[in-house]
């Protein structure tokens, strides 16, 4: 059975964004940004709320098209384009970035359906809405959370309107130069 991972940014405090939804507080250093776009070689899906897939879908497509883009941010920029996408909104009305699926409702059912096909796990990106309703709806299986070296006193919870305790198993850590503790947790059921 495919895997549902969720991959966040989180401070000290629990915020994985400021109250206006600000992320400049991420240190996104260059050892864990190639860290991290390894995650891409067993993932096949990515999954986003409205906000997160807007913030994607008007910056990737840019990354093709500039002069001379990095290395890595071009080869995330073609696999963003290429990979299959989900976005869990009721309002979004227009054609969708190519490869995306809308999902309005019906949420267990249809990520039930997509975590018994063939394929390599999903990867929830941000959207802590959608990782609240996946924890609530008992369909996430693993976090990867980036704790950052910072306290914002205030902003956007990852860990609101959760209805039961969850319990996780710490699978690996590994603390960057920058300070950032990377934290695998899955889910015990």
């Amino acid at each position: 059975m495919r895997k549902v991972i969720s991959l966040l940014h989180m401070s000290l405090d629990g915020f994985v964004a400021g109250p206006k939804g600000e992320m400049g507080w991420i240190n996104l250093d260059s050892e864990l940004y190639k860290d991290a776009t390894k995650l891409k070689d067993n993932i096949d899906t990515a999954i986003y709320g409205r906000v997160v897939y807007y913030m994607m879908k008007n910056y990737w497509p840019t990354v093709l098209t500039q002069e001379n883009p990095d290395e890595i941010s071009l080869n995330h920029a073609k696999w963003v384009e290429g990979v299959r996408k989900i976005v869990f909104s009721k309002t979004i009305n227009e054609e969708l970035w190519n490869n995306t699926i809308q999902i309005k409702d019906n949420i267990k059912e249809e990520v039930t359906k997509m975590k018994n096909e063939d394929g390599k796990d999903m990867m929830i990106f941000g959207s802590p809405s959608i990782v609240q309703t996946f924890i609530n709806l008992d369909l996430l299986d693993e976090f990867k959370i980036y704790l950052n070296p910072v306290v914002l006193g205030k902003g956007i919870p990852m860990f609101a309107n959760i209805s039961d305790k969850l319990n996780l198993k710490l699978k690996d850590s590994h603390t960057y130069s920058s300070g950032v503790i990377k934290l695998i947790y899955e889910v015990k059921r």
